[in-house]
């Protein structure tokens, strides 16, 4: 595939990351919505299958800054989506129902956690090694 439209690809992913994490940081109230919305149904699957894309994405792109960061974490978000399909949702949903049971202050520190590592991969993607 052509080197430039994962690149693209990788930043759109970084730059998913990096609005997620100022979501939770300015609003924690979003992340219990959006726990409620995965966890209603079989959703928590849709979940694993995006999380293995995200990390396909992440985990095929060549010509990035820093590939050494990059490529892991992109193997960590796909592990993280298959983990999903092996313990199953009733598990996943209890880990869910335990994290939206969390102080405030614990989800803004998850946000700005989060933003920086959309930051991060936003840099380290960049358009070709510079």
């Amino acid at each position: 595939m052509n080197i430039t439209i994962m690149l693209t690809a990788a930043r759109i992913v970084s730059l998913a990351i990096g609005f997620m994490g100022s979501v939770l940081l300015v609003s924690p109230k979003t992340m219990r919505e959006l726990v409620a919305f995965w966890s209603a149904g079989d959703r928590i699957y849709l979940a694993g299958l995006l999380r293995v894309l995200i990390g396909t994405v992440l985990l095929s792109v060549r010509g990035c800054r820093w590939p050494l960061l990059v490529n892991p974490v992109g193997l960590l978000i796909m592990i993280g989506g298959t983990f999903i399909f092996v313990v199953g949702s009733h598990r996943i949903k209890l880990w869910l129902s335990w994290w939206e049971k969390r102080p405030e202050l614990v989800i803004r520190l998850l946000g700005l956690f989060t933003l920086s590592l959309g930051s991060l991969l936003y840099y380290a993607v960049g358009f070709g090694t510079r």
